[in-house]
């Protein structure tokens, strides 16, 4: 067991800023909570990163927790996710932004939340068979035609890659759409499908909010 004492909140940016900057473009957000969780997957074994300074350093938390503060310190831009090739699909890696180098620099304190988490999406061959094909050709339509399937399951996958930061919102829905989405959100103070597609223009669907909240890691509700 990792003999890292319980970090107090405002150590845990400080951790994560620190190991994203050591391990820079190498982890995504999933292996890197791995690492800091001190994981015996064998994902780590086979890269030798439980040999990782950070291995363990937040081994109190859960790994969706961490997964969160992560999460927390992307939408705050101390790190950012930049596509890094050499694997049949390119793969979101992180790094340090300017912002949270400055911040470690300065040792400020970034307050992070504990948030819980749904059980993330698996990748299946169906749905990188659509990631494949939709970041070739850009369009939701061909992309069913191309795919013999339903528009409404090529939703559905597109949803799944945008919680599996495989895609961005931006890369699917309208800049315009995505910022009253969130702006009614915001004022509504809800994620539930139904109280933001009855307060939001028509031409806004719900499979473009579904995408929209996936992007913010929000658990979506149907009624």
């Amino acid at each position: 067991m990792p003999s890292h004492i319980n970090p107090t909140p405002e150590h845990l940016s400080t951790i994560i800023l620190n190991a994203v900057k050591e391990h820079h473009r190498q982890l995504g957000v999933g292996s890197l909570a791995l690492v800091l969780k001190g994981s015996k997957s064998k994902l780590l074994q086979n890269r030798r990163l439980y040999e990782s300074k950070f291995f363990g350093a937040l081994f109190y938390y859960p790994t969706n927790i961490i997964e969160n503060f992560v999460k927390q310190l992307l939408g705050k831009g101390m790190i950012k996710t930049v596509m890094v090739t050499g694997n049949p699909y390119p793969l979101p890696m992180l790094e340090l932004s300017p912002e949270g180098s400055t911040a470690l620099e300065s040792k400020a304190d970034i307050n992070l939340e504990v948030r819980r988490e749904a059980k993330p999406v698996k990748l299946n061959e169906s749905i990188r068979e659509t990631f494949r094909i939709f970041s070739e050709i850009k369009d939701i339509p061909k992309t069913a035609a191309e795919r013999n399937l339903a528009e409404s399951t090529i939703w559905t996958h597109l949803v799944s890659l945008v919680k599996l930061e495989l895609l961005l919102p931006g890369d699917v829905v309208s800049e315009d759409k995505i910022k009253l989405v969130l702006e009614k959100r915001n004022a509504l103070n809800t994620s539930r499908l139904k109280e933001l597609k009855e307060a939001l223009p028509g031409d806004i669907s719900y499979e473009e909010i579904r995408c929209v909240l996936a992007g913010e890691e929000e658990n979506t509700q149907t009624s």
